[in-house]
């Protein structure tokens, strides 16, 4: 099984920029952009703010593909 972070679908539908995001978490946005794009790993610390900042669950931020 795989886990895809569906930061960016989510984002979009929240009508939230990278920036927004930034200022809302405090996480970088070229470390938010690598994260989007599958080029980095967030921990769980920043997958908390993440969820904060875009107001869901964390738990909606992942997509498991089989």
């Amino acid at each position: 099984m795989e886990v895809e972070i569906k930061l960016w679908e989510i984002r979009k539908d929240k009508n939230v920029s990278l920036r927004d995001l930034e200022e809302r978490t405090g996480i970088g946005r070229s470390t938010l952009n690598r994260i989007e794009n599958g080029q980095s790993s967030p921990t769980l610390q920043e997958i908390g703010m993440i969820a904060e900042g875009l107001n869901v669950n964390p738990n909606e931020l992942f997509k498991f593909i089989l």
